[in-house]
């Protein structure tokens, strides 16, 4: 199961930027982009869950403004779903996209 999402923010606190059903879906590979004014971050994410936790991967990140720009993902369970959520280090305004490759129960 693939889908795409985006989402814009303008917060550092975590905002839900994906979601899928924990009863449908056991693991999600993400591919992430982020775009703030002329700051870019690209990174693959992993996360595989239990039913009540989420464990998290994150690797191949690129940034190219690595000392002024930050986006920290974690991924948790809320209602029977399972949240990829990023926090922004700056309230500037962002968008957020997200391919997820999804695996069935």
């Amino acid at each position: 199961y693939t889908r795409s999402d985006s989402t814009s923010i303008s917060s550092t606190s975590a905002s839900t930027v994906a979601t899928h059903a924990i009863a449908t879906f056991r693991s999600v590979n993400y591919k992430v982009q982020v775009t703030q004014g002329t700051s870019y971050y690209q990174s693959e994410i992993n996360v595989v869950h239990d039913g009540s936790t989420a464990y998290i991967t994150e690797f191949g990140i690129i940034n190219t403004q690595p000392s002024q720009f930050g986006a920290t993902f974690s991924a948790t369970i809320n209602s029977g779903n399972l949240l990829l959520q990023v926090a922004m280090a700056s309230n500037a305004s962002a968008t957020i996209k997200v391919l997820s490759t999804a695996t069935t129960v």
